[in-house]
């Protein structure tokens, strides 16, 4: 949608999609070099910058370094502390390594059982279709070995710091109900943002489908921002 009206350039993460897939070091240092990379080639002086669940990590460094850069800051999904970090008991860091071993075990795995756990926290509300879709789009992604690198990077994540330094116009999107990015955790970095906004929204997909009340009130919340943020 937001295409239609827009530039909007998009890019394979590192070890993902058409991006390389062996040999690769996997951090927030090296995610963030990458995006500077697909912005110098893309030739794009100042741009509205969407950081979506844990890429809003990579958008939230990028934007401290390059501030001269960002028009505007959006984050959806994203947190201030990833499972593995925000945990305070052995039983929820028992959970995020159980994540973590049924990615290293089923992601390549013909049988979608293990990814559909993965799909279930991402979109509890898929219709079967989807649910398969997505199970088999995750699969041609990466690799299990990158798909567990990439998480085990997620959840380690702590970006409380990082936010405090934030200080181009933000805002922060976020669902009330996901399982994957806690609502206090996107309240937590709005508070964090100086000046941000906090936009809520009423749905359990950390991954809005098209079909709810949600998904359209997201794009009309990033049109209205783009509109607002000029050419």
């Amino acid at each position: 949608m937001l295409a239609r009206r827009h530039t909007l350039v998009r890019y394979d993460g590192r070890g993902c999609g058409l991006s390389d897939r062996v040999d690769l070091q996997f951090s927030l240092d090296k995610a963030v070099e990458d995006l500077d990379a697909v912005i110098e080639a893309a030739q794009v002086r100042k741009f509205v910058l969407l950081g979506i669940s844990s890429g809003a990590a990579i958008a939230m460094t990028y934007a401290i370094r390059r501030p001269e850069r960002i028009n505007h800051l959006v984050l959806y999904g994203a947190y201030t502390r990833g499972r593995m970090a925000r945990s305070t008991t052995p039983e929820q860091r028992e959970d995020a390594e159980t994540q973590i071993k049924a990615i290293q075990v089923g992601w390549g795995q013909e049988n979608p059982a293990f990814r559909q756990l993965y799909t279930s926290l991402w979109m509890p509300d898929a219709t079967v279709e989807q649910a398969r879709a997505f199970n088999e789009l995750i699969r041609q992604s990466t690799t299990p070995a990158n798909a567990t690198k990439l998480m085990e990077m997620a959840f380690g994540l702590d970006l409380r710091n990082t936010a405090t330094r934030i200080r181009c116009p933000t805002h922060v999107l976020h669902v009330r109900d996901s399982a994957v990015a806690p609502f206090e955790e996107g309240r937590m970095l709005a508070g964090l943002i100086s000046g941000a906004r906090f936009v809520p929204f009423e749905s359990r997909n950390h991954l809005l489908l098209d079909n709810e009340p949600a998904f359209l009130q997201l794009v009309q919340e990033i049109e209205a921002l783009l509109a607002d943020a000029g050419p």
